[in-house]
């Protein structure tokens, strides 16, 4: 599995997972259909 097309989204996940280890509070929410690659998303960060 890959994620073509979700270039911008795994962006703005991996920006504010580095805003958190900096200290600074983020959440992020991720929600689909069963089977559309949440858990491969996790995986890649």
């Amino acid at each position: 599995m890959n994620l073509v097309g979700r270039e911008g989204e795994l962006s703005v996940l991996n920006s504010a997972l580095e805003e958190a280890l900096s200290g600074r509070t983020q959440t992020a929410t991720v929600t689909g259909e069963s089977g559309v690659g949440k858990t491969f998303l996790y995986g890649v960060l």
